[in-house]
């Protein structure tokens, strides 16, 4: 399944267009893919980050900060 594809996240939280806030589909070093939503109903924010895919997301990873 491609997890960090917009529509696929979008329908697995029942979400519509207009309630994605701001959506970044590459990862690089240290930037990983995520995507923020508006869940109206529940009045919440929803972050999704995507896991490590790739070999630059495994370093990404491994380097988090706080």
């Amino acid at each position: 399944m491609d997890c960090y594809n917009i529509n696929v996240a979008r329908v697995l939280l029942c979400a519509e267009a207009h309630d994605v806030i701001k959506h970044s589909p590459t990862a690089g070093l240290l930037r990983p893919a995520y995507v923020i939503f508006r869940d109206r109903e529940a009045q919440h924010i929803i972050l999704c980050v995507r896991g490590t895919h790739s070999r630059s997301d495994m370093f990404t990873s491994l380097t988090g900060e706080q």
